[in-house]
């Protein structure tokens, strides 16, 4: 600020300053001690407090992932920081805090663009599984589903999608040997083995198949 006031009233003046160190969310009265006393160290000390006060929630924010709240925060620190070029340590916060603010940003940006990936993937394995291409050369709704997983383990659509065909195998294996169809069967069984190596009814099928044949 570079205009003193014509006329200062000590007792008021005072009250604003206890008030704004009470808030600690207004520097510019710091900054009007200042314009009448360049080296008042309360008011340099203000200054960094309020800078402190300002790194301390931008600091939390970022520890919550809230990148818009640590912007609002910096914008705030960046009043007191931009202008307190002597306040050393708060301009190192400043820096360190924007550089993790921006780090963390690129990185929403890039788990949002592959959350998007994977959306547009299950909306491509719901086709593949609704046209009947379940397993087979080239995609299908196994090798999609096994895609999605790939990026996300534990992805509930796609754990859901390969439990669906696996359901559609062993139903169909099943009514294959109801019906004494084995080359059916077979076919069915070893399908099923793809999506599900560990399931253990595989073993139950196989029996049941000997069984019949024999």
């Amino acid at each position: 600020m570079s205009r003193r006031p014509a006329k200062l009233n000590v007792k008021n003046f005072f009250i604003s300053i206890w008030w704004a160190t009470k808030t600690r969310r207004d520097p510019y009265i710091r900054w009007w001690v200042l314009e009448l006393d360049s080296n008042n160290a309360e008011a340099w000390a203000g200054l960094e407090d309020i800078g402190n006060y300002y790194v301390t929630l931008a600091q939390t924010a970022l520890r919550n992932r809230q990148v818009e709240e640590v912007k609002k925060y910096l914008a705030s620190l960046n009043e007191v920081n931009s202008q307190a070029f002597s306040v050393s340590t708060l301009k190192k916060q400043y820096q360190q805090i924007e550089a993790e603010a921006n780090r963390l940003y690129q990185e929403k940006q890039k788990e949002q663009t592959l959350q998007e990936h994977v959306s547009d993937l299950l909306e491509t394995c719901q086709q593949y599984f609704e046209a009947g291409n379940l397993i087979g050369i080239g995609e299908t709704a196994l090798t999609c589903y096994q895609s999605v997983l790939v990026i996300e383990e534990n992805n509930a659509s796609a754990l859901a999608g390969l439990k669906r065909i696996e359901d559609y195998y062993r139903i169909r294996a099943n009514t294959a040997l109801d019906d004494r169809r084995f080359d059916d069967a077979e076919r069915y069984i070893a399908n099923l083995e793809k999506v599900n190596p560990q399931l253990s009814d595989l073993a139950n099928l196989r029996q049941r198949l000997a069984d019949i044949k024999n």
